[in-house]
């Protein structure tokens, strides 16, 4: 069709047969974590996803590249988007991918989180194996061991440290303007958005809850998991901030 039919044509009449869009609502950090600690999670890694999706189309160019990032475009003809992957630390290593997050640590192991679940499951390999751009499993044991085990509790906690530590180097880039920008462009399919500028505060928040308490996120952690969070435990008025959690 020519652009000039095009223009003339009249338009089709389209009946939304989806569900109804969901009413965005505003929660505080701590209200979320109060209300459903793996809930907050699944939010919390899906507003960073997409924060640091908006980081590689800044004005100033990739972000993530410029903080130390380095970029696995997908291979020609592929539809799937690029991976990101840096060291955390001296041995940890993380991979940023549009499913989720893998992370992984040498002589422990490594877990991927799946965007919209945040339930870590856990690997031998401390690194991917594969790279699959386009794969919602991509990242997976391929027979992932039962439960959330210690070690994979364990990650979790570097893992939300890692996160926090990459977040908070990015903000010496990207503005708290930019951030809340990013997010009043979102749709999430929960309609629910956490405060963008304090993803970091948030990331820790949630480290301490799986350190103290991970049966909160994963009831089916085993006794041994329960207490095998380890990190950095919460400061005496973070606790008593947070004790009905």
């Amino acid at each position: 069709m020519s652009r000039q039919m095009s223009l003339i044509a009249p338009r089709p009449v389209h009946r939304r047969t989806g569900p109804a869009v969901v009413r965005r609502r505003h929660v505080g950090m701590e209200e979320a974590l109060e209300s459903s600690p793996l809930q907050f999670a699944s939010d919390l890694l899906n507003q960073q996803l997409w924060c640091w999706g908006c980081d590689v189309r800044h004005s100033q160019g990739n972000v993530l590249v410029r903080q130390g990032f380095e970029r696995l475009p997908p291979p020609v003809k592929s539809m799937g988007a690029s991976i990101y992957t840096r060291p955390c630390g001296t041995e940890g290593t993380i991979w940023l991918h549009s499913y989720g997050v893998y992370f992984g640590v040498a002589g422990v192991g490594g877990i991927f989180c799946r965007r919209f679940s945040f339930v870590p499951v856990f690997s031998s390999a401390s690194r991917l194996n594969a790279l699959r751009w386009s794969d919602p499993n991509a990242g997976e044991p391929a027979a992932p061991a039962p439960g959330v085990p210690g070690p994979a509790v364990r990650l979790t906690v570097q893992l939300c440290e890692a996160i926090a530590q990459i977040e908070t180097g990015l903000r010496e880039v990207v503005s708290s303007e930019e951030r809340r920008r990013s997010v009043a462009k979102w749709q999430p399919r929960t309609g629910r958005t956490l405060p963008a500028d304090e993803l970091a505060t948030g990331w820790l928040l949630l480290r301490d809850v799986i350190a103290r308490a991970p049966a909160l996120l994963w009831p089916e952690c085993s006794t041994e998991a329960e207490h095998a969070g380890g990190g950095p435990q919460p400061s005496a008025p973070a606790a008593e901030k947070r004790k009905r959690i």
